[in-house]
């Protein structure tokens, strides 16, 4: 929390497969790139039930205020992860290369915000890609995008543009939230004790 770099505040990923669990990147900036985190050079990172909140890249310059991805060999994958309130001037919420490839199952995308308009999904705002949207995205095999809340933007499969209703500040979601058992648990199997519910909820797990 609240470290400052030129490139991955919170975390610097280079040709690495780590998996990140039950984590919270939070209030970290960057001068240029990646305020949470900046991923590049054949890095496939996994972040799996990962709060990341109120990043900031730089907002004159500065990309990506959650993650940067940075080269066309990177793929970022996300599950059960809310990203929240991060800013920047281009992809308050993700900013990644052209052929870098995306997956993400189970997630919040809210409240991120870009210098040039809102953290939507398209190639100036929120999710910042030169394809036209996301479908587009999607059918040139470059990733997976389901079962997610994506605020202005509900292209892909089974995603939704409602208010996810976080706490005022936080990222827990309201006891009458709509991402409460909205999910996917086909990557999980049966799940035991990680969720008791019927589904998996839309966020990122209780046990944060």
């Amino acid at each position: 929390e609240g470290i400052n770099h030129n490139y991955g505040g919170g975390m610097y990923i280079d040709n690495s497969s780590i998996v990140v669990l039950n984590s919270i990147f939070k209030n970290n900036k960057a001068k240029e790139r990646g305020a949470g985190v900046f991923v590049e050079n054949k890095a496939k990172p996994i972040f799996q039930n990962v709060v990341l909140m109120d990043n900031e890249a730089d907002n004159n310059n500065g990309d990506g205020g959650a993650f940067f991805i940075n080269d066309s060999n990177t793929k970022l994958t996300l599950i059960n992860c809310t990203v929240i309130r991060n800013k920047a001037s281009d992809g308050g919420a993700i900013r990644f290369d052209d052929d870098a490839q995306f997956v993400s199952y189970n997630s919040i995308y809210y409240q991120n915000t870009t210098k040039n308009n809102k953290g939507s999904l398209n190639e100036n705002f929120g999710f910042n890609t030169s394809k036209v949207n996301i479908n587009t995205f999607i059918n040139n095999n470059k990733g997976t995008i389901s079962n997610n809340i994506i605020q202005y933007f509900a292209q892909g499969t089974n995603n939704r543009y409602v208010d996810p209703m976080i706490e005022v500040g936080g990222f827990k979601l309201l006891s009458n939230s709509p991402a409460i058992n909205a999910g996917t648990n086909t990557l999980y199997g049966n799940p035991t004790d990680f969720i008791q519910k019927s589904e998996f909820d839309v966020r990122s797990s209780e046990r944060i």
